[in-house]
């Protein structure tokens, strides 16, 4: 996810500058006068760079590294056949799949969590942004199957992955707090009975990170980024990732209303409602997992800062689901470390 210009970060290689110039020349870059503007990357392993002609006209190229993240790679793939599916993805200009190097349209710097703070919370027209960011899941939801290669499916396994990185990067590494014996067994069981309701429930492809950080806003619209991680999966986990975002703060009032039009619209067999809550807190275990682990494991100690509201928002979806009560118990714990 590109949040913001990075100035201290490196231009690339000179060969794969040189080698994007070129490709981009083809969209009107002149490439004697290339401007090119290191952009941070937020959580990501990827490099990105905003490459300005003077006269007007700009591009993203990003690099990443083919043999570290196999996702990386599925990014052109992905970005073809959500284009060709309708959802508002930046255009694919050029893929060096050897060197891992994109050329991508350049959507512009204002993300929906960046107009969320600057602009303030309030009023319609944020309202209708997340209406649209909603609608546009429901066109990735409504594919039960992609025509190219994505990373597998959400099944049990993946569930437990995420909550174990909680556990492991947030519980013991950033807080402290060793689980052993009976405790830990019951958080563990009450995860795979979670993990087992999400399973049964229809899986369709989903975006996996659609958070307000992967929404860039152009006009009245919400386009998509940070899609390569897109595979089947309870399309709640979607919903919950946006509306119990801990990078904003929606409040419960909105939330529940974006959430209730969402479900009049697109739930008609109510699957929706019935893994919302379930999904919430498997997004919002890995979402504090991620946090833990960038900020206590790679010192990217912005991402703290958001650890608090995403215990609050992980306590309250825990408040509709009784039979998690260990787990519960757990997160009434974090919070008061981490508010310490």
């Amino acid at each position: 996810m590109i949040v913001a210009r990075a100035a201290s970060a490196s231009l690339p290689d000179a060969a794969w500058r040189a080698e994007a110039e070129r490709r981009l020349a083809a969209h009107g870059l002149s490439r004697d006068a290339a401007i090119w503007e290191p952009l941070a990357e937020g959580g990501s392993d990827r490099a990105f760079w905003r490459v300005r002609a003077p006269a007007g006209g700009a591009w993203v190229v990003m690099r990443y590294s083919p043999a570290v993240r196999k996702e990386n790679a599925l990014y052109a793939g992905i970005a073809g056949f959500l284009r060709e599916a309708g959802l508002r993805v930046p255009a694919l200009l050029f893929h060096e799949a050897a060197s891992g190097l994109l050329g991508l349209e350049d959507l512009g710097e204002i993300s929906l969590h960046r107009r969320f703070w600057e602009k303030g919370s309030d009023g319609p027209a944020l309202d209708a942004l997340y209406q649209d960011a909603l609608d546009q899941a429901a066109l990735l939801h409504a594919r039960a199957s992609a025509p190219t290669p994505t990373m597998p499916g959400f099944d049990a396994e993946l569930y437990r992955w995420e909550r174990r990185y909680f556990l492991e990067n947030l519980v013991e590494k950033r807080i402290g707090l060793l689980l052993i014996g009976t405790r830990r067994k019951a958080i563990e069981a009450e995860g795979e009975a979670l993990a087992e309701e999400l399973c049964r429930l229809p899986r369709r492809l989903i975006h996996r990170d659609f958070q307000s950080q992967n929404l860039m806003v152009r006009g009245r619209k919400t386009w998509l980024i940070d899609f390569q991680g897109m595979r089947l999966g309870h399309p709640a986990y979607d919903l919950a990732s946006l509306l119990e975002d801990p990078y904003t703060d929606l409040g419960p009032t909105r939330r529940r209303m974006l959430l209730a039009r969402h479900l009049a619209r697109h739930d008609a067999d109510a699957a929706l409602a019935e893994g919302y809550l379930p999904a919430a807190v498997q997004r919002l275990m890995q979402a504090l997992g991620a946090y833990g682990y960038l900020g206590a494991v790679l010192g990217k100690t912005a991402f703290l800062a958001h650890i608090p509201r995403a215990l609050a928002r992980l306590d309250d979806a825990l408040d509709g689901l009784p039979h998690m009560n260990s787990t519960r118990e757990l997160v009434h714990e974090l919070r008061g470390h981490s508010s310490s």
